[in-house]
Formats: C-alpha cells, sequence, structure tokens
C-alpha cells in the first residue's frame, strides 16, 4: 500500500483506482480520496489475488 507521500504523487498520474482492500484495512479514507480521483472500490473479503470474474466485473 503506497504511504500518503506515495499517493500524493500517484494522483498527479492517475485519476481512477480500483480498491482491492476492506476499508477498515485501508490508511486512506476512500470518500475524501473520490474528491481527487474515481475510485471502484471491490473489497477482497479474504484478500487473495482477484478471480478473473471478479477482475471481469471490476473492469465493467
Amino acid at each position: 500500500m503506497p504511504s500518503s507521500n506515495e499517493l500524493n504523487e500517484l494522483l498527479k498520474v492517475f485519476k481512477v483506482f480500483v480498491v482491492l482492500g476492506k476499508g477498515f484495512g485501508l490508511k486512506y479514507d476512500i470518500e475524501a480520496l473520490k474528491k481527487a480521483a474515481d475510485i471502484f472500490y471491490f473489497p477482497i473479503p479474504d484478500l487473495s489475488a482477484p478471480s478473473l470474474k471478479q477482475l471481469l466485473d471490476i473492469l465493467q
């Protein structure tokens, strides 16, 4: 997970982020981040790699 400084640098380059972690485990306020970028929130319960179906769902 990027630090706050790294996140600020990423926001200069990217305007869309996919968040796979659960909200309680995140260092960031998703609602505040939504003001700076488009956020697609798809928590993966067991923190494993997303399945192909989950990735396709994210892309849609």
